[in-house]
C-alpha cells in the first residue's frame, strides 16, 4: 500500500475483521486463481464464469451497453474474451462479485444512496479515463465501483453511528474522508484498498483506491502511478456535485481537472451529458432501482448558475465569522454573570442540577447521534479505550508539562496550592458529525472564551485540541476550583438550552486535581494524569459534570 497510509491498531483490527467476515464468492476466487498463472487457460476461465449464470448475464449485458460502445453485440463469453481480453473480463467478474454479507440488513434508502453514488462514480471514472486521459477505462471503472466498499464494512460494523455520521457530512458539506480520519484514524477508502488487496485485485487498482484525495499529493505523483488516482479524484468530485447537488464541488472539480489534465468546462459538459443514461443502464445490469428525480445536466447547469453567488456567500461567511466573535464575547460574559449570580448557590444544588441532566441523558441513550469513534472502538473487542477519552494514558502536551513544572516551582516557593483544571466539550466527535468540523471548532472557541474568563488571578489556559482546554490556577484550592468549574458547566448548559442548539444541547465536562503545598521534586506529570483521570471519569459517567481530587 501507499506510504501515506496510516498504520493504526484500530485500522489493523478493522481490516482483520473485514477479511474474516467478507469473502469473495467461489466463482470470483476461482477466477483469481486461474488468472494468476502466467499462461491463462481461457477455456477453464470461461467454464468457471459460466458456472454462475447470473454473473454471466451481467457481464454480457454490461459489455453490450453504451458504456463499452462495442460495434456489434456480444452473445457469449467466448466473444467477450476475444474482444475484451482476460484482464478486463477478470475485473468485471471481481467488480460484480461482492460478498453478500456487505449488504445484509441495509435499509432501502441506504442502499439507494450508496448505489447512486457508486455507479455514478464508476461510470464517471470510465468516461474521464477515455475522453480526457485517452486510456482504457477498465481499471478506472472497477476502481470507482469498488472504492466505496469500505463504507459498507463500516456500516455493518458501526451501524447507526456511521449512518448518522454520513448524514451529517452530506448535510454540512464536509470532506468525508478527512472527517473519517479525524474520528477513526483512517478513512473508508483505505479500508477498501486493504480488502481489495486481500482479495487479489491488481496492485494498480488497490493502490489507486487507497490514495488520499489531495490535489497537491496527486499532482506530484510519478506519471506512471498518477492516472487512476487522479481520475478517481475527479470522478468523486463529479459524483458529489451531481448526486449530492453540492455546487461548491464544481470549482474544485474544474481546478483539479485543469491541474491534472487541462480539463475544460466544455469537456465537463460533454462528460455529464452522457452520464445519466449510462448510469441507468449499469443500474439495470445490476438489477438496481435508482430514483428518477435527478437530471445530471440540469444539476450541472444549476451549479454553474450558482457559481456567481460564491462571492456573496463569502461575504456571508465573513459576517458569520463576526457573529461568532460576538458569540465568543457573549459566552465569556455569560460565564462571568453566572458566576456572579450563583454565588449563593450551594454545591449540593449545582450537583443536583447536573445529576438531573445526567438522568435525562441516560434515558436518551441509544439515540443515533452517538460518538462515532467510541462506537468504532467498542466494536473491536481487542481495542484500547477511545482516543477521545482522557484517561491516565492519554498523550500529554509538552507545552502543558512545561507550564505545570513552572507553576509547581512557583507555588512551592510561595507555599500555596496549585490546581489544574482540564475541560472538554462532551461528545466532540458527535458535534463534528452533526455540525461539521467548522461548527465544532466554533463551539470549541466558545468554550475557550469561557475557560479564559474563569479566573482573574495568576493562571494560564492552553488549548489541547479536540475541544479540550487546560487551565492552571495558582493559589486556588480545590473547593474554589470546583465551584468555578461547576458554574462554567452550568452556564454553558444554560446558554445552549436557551439558544435551542441543533439536535443535541452542548455540554462540557471538567476534571481537576489540586496539589496542596507542592513538595520538592514533585513530578509534574502526576498532576496532569490525576486531572485527566477525573475528566475521563466525568465523561464516562455521562458528561456535563465535574470531578476532582486532592493530591498531598
Amino acid at each position: 500500500m501507499t506510504s501515506t497510509e496510516p498504520s493504526t491498531s484500530v485500522l489493523t483490527q478493522f481490516v482483520q475483521r473485514a477479511r474474516r467476515l467478507y469473502t469473495l464468492p467461489a466463482v470470483a476466487m476461482k477466477v483469481i486463481e486461474l488468472t494468476g498463472h502466467p499462461q491463462v487457460d481461457v477455456r477453464k476461465l470461461k467454464e468457471c464464469i459460466e458456472n454462475d449464470p447470473a454473473l454471466t448475464a451481467k457481464i454480457l449485458r454490461v459489455v453490450n451497453s453504451s458504456l463499452f460502445g462495442l460495434s456489434r453485440e456480444i452473445t457469449d463469453l467466448n466473444q467477450a474474451l476475444a474482444l475484451l481480453g482476460v484482464k478486463p473480463l477478470k475485473l468485471l467478474v471481481l467488480g460484480f462479485s461482492l460478498p453478500a454479507e456487505l449488504f445484509d440488513g441495509l435499509e432501502a434508502g441506504v442502499l439507494e444512496r450508496y448505489w447512486r453514488h457508486t455507479l455514478t462514480k464508476a461510470v464517471a471514472s470510465r468516461e474521464i479515463a477515455e475522453s480526457i486521459w485517452s486510456i482504457s477505462g477498465d481499471e478506472p471503472f472497477i476502481s470507482g465501483l469498488l472504492q466505496g466498499i469500505g463504507m459498507l464494512a463500516l456500516i455493518q460494523d458501526l451501524g447507526e453511528h456511521y449512518l448518522v455520521f454520513l448524514d451529517g457530512v452530506q448535510r454540512q458539506g464536509g470532506n468525508l474522508c478527512a472527517l473519517e480520519t479525524k474520528a477513526l484514524g483512517f478513512d473508508h477508502a483505505i479500508l477498501s484498498a486493504r480488502l481489495l488487496d486481500h482479495w487479489g485485485l491488481p496492485d494498480s487498482v488497490s493502490q489507486a483506491v487507497g490514495r488520499p484525495h489531495d490535489v497537491e499529493r496527486l499532482a506530484a505523483l510519478d506519471p506512471a502511478e498518477a492516472d487512476i488516482p487522479q481520475i478517481l479524484h475527479l470522478a468523486e468530485l463529479c459524483t458529489v456535485l451531481l448526486t449530492q447537488q453540492r455546487p461548491g464541488a464544481l470549482r474544485e472539480l474544474l481546478d483539479a481537472g485543469q491541474r491534472y489534465r487541462g480539463l475544460t468546462e466544455d469537456q465537463l459538459q460533454r462528460l455529464v451529458a452522457s452520464l445519466d443514461e449510462k448510469v441507468r443502464q449499469l443500474a439495470d445490469v445490476l438489477a438496481l432501482q435508482l430514483p428518477g428525480d435527478l437530471n445530471y445536466q440540469q444539476v450541472l447547469a444549476e451549479a454553474h448558475a450558482q457559481a456567481a453567488e460564491v462571492a456573496e456567500q463569502w461575504i456571508t461567511d465573513v459576517e458569520q465569522e463576526q457573529t461568532l466573535l460576538h458569540e465568543v464575547e457573549s459566552l465569556g460574559a455569560l460565564a462571568l454573570r453566572v458566576a456572579a449570580q450563583d454565588t449563593s448557590m450551594s454545591a449540593a444544588a449545582i450537583k443536583s442540577s447536573s445529576s438531573s441532566t445526567d438522568a435525562k441523558r441516560e434515558s436518551a441513550r441509544g439515540e443515533p447521534a452517538q460518538d462515532l469513534q467510541n462506537a468504532a472502538l467498542d466494536s473491536l473487542s481487542e481495542s484500547p479505550p477511545p482516543a477521545s477519552a482522557v484517561g491516565a494514558d492519554a498523550p500529554t502536551d509538552p507545552a502543558l508539562v512545561g507550564r505545570v513544572s513552572q507553576a509547581v516551582a512557583a507555588c512551592r516557593q510561595a507555599r500555596c496550592e496549585l490546581t489544574l483544571l482540564i475541560t472538554q466539550l462532551d461528545r466532540y466527535d458527535e458535534l463534528i458529525m452533526t455540525r461539521g468540523l467548522v461548527g465544532a471548532e466554533q463551539l470549541a472557541r466558545l468554550l475557550e472564551a469561557a475557560v479564559a474568563s474563569l479566573w482573574d488571578g495568576d493562571g494560564v489556559h492552553l488549548a489541547q485540541g479536540d475541544g479540550r482546554f487546560a487551565l492552571l490556577l495558582e493559589n486556588c484550592d480545590r473547593r474554589t476550583a470546583v465551584e468555578l468549574a461547576r458554574r462554567m458547566v452550568h452556564g454553558i448548559r444554560e446558554w445552549s438550552q436557551r439558544r435551542g442548539q441543533q439536535n443535541t444541547h452542548v455540554t462540557v465536562s471538567a476534571g481537576l486535581a489540586t496539589l496542596n503545598l507542592p513538595p520538592k521534586n514533585f513530578p509534574s506529570h502526576e498532576l496532569i494524569e490525576a486531572a485527566q483521570r477525573c475528566l475521563y471519569g466525568a465523561q464516562i459517567s455521562g458528561g456535563d459534570v465535574v470531578k476532582s481530587i486532592d493530591i498531598y
